[in-house]
């Protein structure tokens, strides 16, 4: 990411500190699709392996605390130049607290996540100054500047490109093993440092995982859901393609998903209530007498699921910036079904789908 756009991520986290009398942040994160974000957001770095803190202050530069081999890519990413090698995090990260505490409080997002040796030690030395700020990242997060859009198209993509091998592959006889690392190949080649993949090849179902050796077979279509995180964020493509043709007792439940995806497009623009996009697909679903018992879909950025899903019960309103993964299911009582879907960023008057692939014309 440019100078630019870290001035514009701290200075916004410096103005909630001072609004909320905070001394300083401590940020966590370990290795996993819905928990790199919010180091990632503050360092540039994308953790590999076990856990990293980073101390946020309100008036001195952030500090960085992870393995040896975590600070040599901190510090060449440039954000943060001052990284410590922590050994007893614990500890260590008390005594920076309390060098940097001028008596207000310590603001931790996701405090529920954070270890519980580190947590313990908190409490015991900062007791009632411990605050939760989870909706200070959700906030800073959920709305994408057109930097962090850019990376987000990028990785959308490389999925893309993930449909067309998809496409190239699908024949009777081939492993879930070889496509999945053919899948994993295109992503790598394209510059993606991480992703996440799931597969279903086994007959007609959504029911993804990692690969089992299970062989395609010609009269079913083929599950792919596909994630690659391009400079740490993420953009899913969901797919359901034939073998050779696509089943004709699938056929209904492909044009019932037409009707789904079509109803919670219209509703991806500025002011819409979550809860309002759920309710319209799964009742545009229920209504032809199919379920829809995965999830609906979800924000994306630097976690795959960043801060909420499109659930029943969620209030949050679409605003401009927000990028969300949208991939309605279709199920019959067999429990056979599709769910495909793309990644969308909300505009000013609508929304521009990221992906370009047509999903529409798997059926044909």
């Amino acid at each position: 990411m440019s100078p630019e756009e870290k001035k514009r991520r701290f200075d916004r986290i410096r103005e909630f500190m001072e609004r909320e009398r905070l001394d300083s942040l401590l940020i966590h994160g370990r290795e996993g699709f819905n928990s790199r974000g919010n180091i990632r957001y503050v360092t540039g770095y994308g953790i590999n392996i076990g856990e990293q803190f980073c101390i946020f202050p309100l008036h001195s530069e952030p500090v960085f605390f992870g393995s040896k081999n975590a600070n040599y890519h901190v510090q060449k990413i440039g954000w943060i130049t001052h990284c410590v090698e922590a050994v007893e995090p614990q500890e260590q990260i008390i005594d920076y607290l309390q060098e940097l505490s001028r008596g207000n409080s310590i603001g931790v997002p996701n405090l529920m996540n954070l270890p519980l040796s580190v947590y313990l030690s908190l409490e015991r030395h900062f007791g009632g100054r411990v605050k939760d700020v989870t909706e200070l990242f959700r906030a800073l997060r959920i709305v994408k500047s057109e930097e962090e859009v850019e990376k987000i198209r990028t990785a959308a993509s490389v999925a893309d490109k993930v449909y067309n091998v998809l496409r190239r592959l699908l024949k009777p006889g081939v492993s879930d093993y070889e496509i999945y690392g053919e899948i994993k190949r295109e992503i790598h080649r394209m510059g993606c440092e991480y992703s996440m993949d799931f597969i279903d090849v086994q007959g007609n179902t959504v029911n993804l995982s990692n690969p089992r050796g299970n062989l395609t077979r010609a009269d079913t279509v083929v599950a792919v859901e596909t994630t690659p995180s391009f400079e740490g964020y993420y953009a899913q493509l969901a797919m359901a393609l034939p073998v050779l043709e696509f089943p004709k007792k699938l056929r209904h439940v492909f044009s019932v998903w037409q009707k789904a995806i079509q109803a919670g497009e219209t509703l991806l623009v500025p002011g819409t209530r979550i809860s309002d996009i759920y309710e319209k697909v799964t009742s545009t679903i229920s209504g032809y007498g199919y379920t829809c018992p995965l999830r609906l879909g979800h924000a994306i950025g630097l976690d795959v699921i960043d801060f909420f899903s499109i659930s029943k019960d969620e209030g949050t309103k679409l605003v401009p910036g927000m990028v969300l993964a949208f991939h309605p299911c279709v199920m019959k009582e067999t429990m056979e079904g599709i769910g495909m879907g793309y990644t969308y960023v909300i505009r000013d008057d609508g929304f521009e789908r990221l992906n370009k692939v047509d999903l529409c014309m798997v059926s044909g």
